[in-house]
């Protein structure tokens, strides 16, 4: 497989909370408009790698490099504006605001007067939204919140986009649902990386990926190695 410009390198990221240490000589990189997964159980350090990206917990040895910027060390809001956007573990949309509020909610960083064409571009992705564009996002569906937090983060224009648990609490429909529209976002420009408990869905989607267990990197490869590792397919495919 052809080596994709990286995007996103951790390189040898150490974080604590406190004296617990949560990512241990952690590495990854995440190349130019692929999808990469990350895999691991509860208290893998898969949200930590996350916050780690944003910002919101600084490691204490190792780096993070954005394209050829490194963004260890710096605030959320800067990261934010090189062009990281998230989507947290329980979609964390603004429940007493519109649909379209939130949406405009994500464009915070942005000076430019393209902001209708990019809330247009998040309707044709989810259609949904665009029927409850005047709706408090509090009374929708978890699906039709998570759909939100995901345009809501398109609308920062991101060049990379961060995942945690998008199938989280979904039928398997609407998983299904999103899955794709995460497909037609990477195909349209944007990098993934997407932290997922379900790993069949994510690997099928994905280029690549990592397995992370107790803080530590303990086997990566391409998409299609994962699903066929016995170690992937006994603890997180459900087989013997």
């Amino acid at each position: 497989m052809d080596e994709k410009q990286p995007l996103l390198e951790f390189r040898d990221v150490d974080t604590f909370y406190g004296s617990l240490h949560i990512l241990k000589d952690v590495s990854y990189t995440v190349g130019e408009h692929e999808i990469v997964a990350l895999l691991g159980s509860n208290g893998a350090g898969k949200t930590t790698t996350m916050k780690t990206i944003l910002g919101l917990v600084q490691p204490r040895d190792g780096s993070i490099h954005l394209g050829d910027t490194r963004i260890d060390g710096r605030s959320t809001r800067e990261i934010v504006t090189l062009g990281v956007a998230p989507v947290p573990e329980g979609r964390r949309v603004f429940p007493k605001l519109t649909v379209l509020d939130n949406l405009k909610m994500g464009a915070w960083t942005r000076k430019d007067r393209e902001i209708q064409q990019d809330i247009d571009r998040v309707y044709s992705l989810f259609p949904r939204l665009a029927e409850r564009k005047n709706q408090l996002a509090g009374t929708m569906s978890g699906g039709e919140q998570q759909m939100l937090a995901i345009g809501r983060a398109l609308m920062a224009r991101p060049r990379l986009m961060i995942l945690d648990e998008p199938s989280m609490g979904l039928s398997p429909i609407l998983t299904e649902r999103v899955f794709d529209t995460i497909v037609e976002i990477n195909k349209q420009g944007t990098t993934i990386f997407m932290v997922e408990q379900n790993a069949y869905m994510a690997l099928n989607i994905a280029s690549r990926g990592y397995v992370l267990q107790t803080g530590r990197v303990i086997l990566s490869g391409t998409a299609q190695e994962l699903l066929s590792s016995d170690m992937v397919r006994k603890a997180y495919l459900g087989e013997t």
